[in-house]
């Protein structure tokens, strides 16, 4: 359940990111990813990028690629986002 969450403040920072900055689409998104638990359960690379994947349908992220790096901490970052003007 918190990767959702998590997925869904991630998607949220990206679309207001490509809002600012005029972009129709968004192409790729990189995001910094430190150890995030929950109720005992860590948030995995694979379940974030699922999630970002299903909530981002029907958005201008729809078909952007989604990279996941890991970092130290215990938060998420979002690196940087790549798209079309």
């Amino acid at each position: 359940m918190h990767d959702l969450l998590t997925a869904q403040d991630i998607l949220k920072t990206a679309l207001r990111y490509a809002k600012r900055n005029k972009l129709k689409s968004v192409t790729k998104i990189v995001i910094g990813l430190g150890s995030i638990s929950a109720h005992g359960e860590t948030i995995t690379s694979d379940s974030l990028k699922f999630n970002i994947n299903v909530l981002s349908k029907n958005t201008t992220a729809k078909d952007a690629k989604i990279i996941i790096e890991e970092v130290d901490g215990d938060a998420w970052k979002l690196k940087s986002i790549e798209g079309i003007k």
